[in-house]
C-alpha cells in the first residue's frame, strides 16, 4: 500500500498551520507593539497637556506683572518646566471696562485670551484660556494701607480723599482734624485714641455724612469698644465711617507704577528732577 501521498499531505498541513501560526503570533506582537506606542503617546499627550496648563499660570503671572507696573502686555513669551520647552500667546478679548464700587472708586479690567503649546516626546497638546485681569489704580485713594493705620496729627488739619486700610485705625488729635470724604473703613476695628498707650486726645474730629455731606463731630468713646458702634456710626455718618462691624472685607493692595529709572512715572512724567537737576 502506497503511503506517501498521505504522508505529503501531512506535511502540507503542518506547514499550513504552523505558517497560520506564526502569522497569529506576529499579529500578537504587533499588536502588542501598537498598543505599547499608544499607551506612550497617551501618556506623552497627558504630560504635555498639563505642561501646557503650566504655560498657561506663567502667562497669566506676566499679564499681571506687566499690568501692576504699567508696562505692555507681551504678545507672547517661553518658558521651560523640567526641561521641556513651552511656548504662549496673549491677545487682548473686547474692549477694556471699569466697575465702580459702592465706596466711589473704580477698577478697570480687561480680558485676554492666552494659547499655550507644549509638546512632550512627539505629541503637542494645545490649552486655550480666557483670563479677566484688573486693577485698582491707587490715586484714587488719599491713603490705603495693609497694616494699622493711625491718624494723629498734631496741628491742624484737613483730610480729602478715601481712606482705607485693611487692619485697625486709630484715630484722634488734640487740635482740629476735618475729613472731608465720604470713603472712611477698616477692615478691622476703629478707635478713637492712641494705638501706642491707649491715651483718648482733646480734640475735634469731623467727618463729613455720605447722604447730607455735613461734617459730623466724632467724638471720643463712639468707636468699636462700644456695644452700639455699628448703628451709631451709621446714623451719624450715613455710611461714610465703615468698619469690621459693618462687614467691610479686605481690599487688594492697589498698582503702583515703578518710580525707578525706565519705569512708568520716569517715562511718562512731564517733569524730572534728578540729583536736584530739572528736566
Amino acid at each position: 500500500m502506497n503511503t506517501r501521498p498521505r504522508r505529503g499531505m501531512l506535511l502540507i498541513a503542518v506547514l499550513v498551520i504552523l505558517g497560520a501560526l506564526i502569522a497569529f503570533a506576529t499579529a500578537i506582537f504587533a499588536y502588542t507593539v501598537s498598543r505599547s506606542k499608544a499607551g506612550e503617546a497617551e501618556m506623552e499627550g497627558e504630560q504635555a497637556l498639563t505642561l501646557a496648563d503650566g504655560g498657561t499660570e506663567v502667562a497669566a503671572k506676566a499679564v499681571l506683572s506687566a499690568l501692576a507696573n504699567y508696562g505692555s502686555v507681551p504678545a507672547s513669551g517661553t518658558c521651560a518646566v523640567n526641561g521641556a520647552s513651552i511656548s504662549y500667546t496673549i491677545a487682548s478679548v473686547g474692549a477694556p471696562r471699569s466697575t465702580t464700587s459702592s465706596g466711589g472708586f473704580y477698577t478697570l479690567f480687561q480680558q485676554y485670551q492666552i494659547t499655550s503649546t507644549a509638546k512632550d516626546g512627539e505629541v503637542p497638546q494645545t490649552i486655550r484660556t480666557i483670563i479677566d485681569a484688573g486693577r485698582t489704580p491707587i490715586f484714587q485713594f488719599l491713603s490705603f494701607y495693609n497694616d494699622d493705620l493711625e491718624i494723629l496729627p498734631g496741628a491742624n488739619m484737613t483730610l480729602n480723599g478715601r481712606i482705607h486700610t485693611n487692619k485697625d485705625l486709630y484715630i484722634g488729635t488734640n487740635n482740629t482734624l476735618t475729613v472731608n470724604s465720604k470713603y472712611l473703613r477698616s477692615v478691622g476695628s476703629m478707635y478713637r485714641f492712641r494705638k501706642d498707650d491707649g491715651s483718648v486726645t482733646t480734640g475735634t474730629v469731623k467727618v463729613q455724612a455720605q447722604t447730607s455731606g455735613a461734617l459730623v463731630n466724632w467724638n471720643n468713646g463712639v468707636d468699636s469698644t462700644s456695644a452700639t458702634w455699628a448703628t451709631t456710626a451709621t446714623a451719624n455718618w450715613q455710611g461714610t465711617i465703615q468698619s469690621q462691624e459693618h462687614g467691610v472685607t479686605s481690599l487688594a493692595t492697589p498698582t503702583v507704577p515703578s518710580v525707578q529709572q525706565g519705569g512708568y512715572l520716569y517715562n511718562n512724567a512731564g517733569l524730572l528732577i534728578l540729583d536736584g537737576v530739572a528736566y
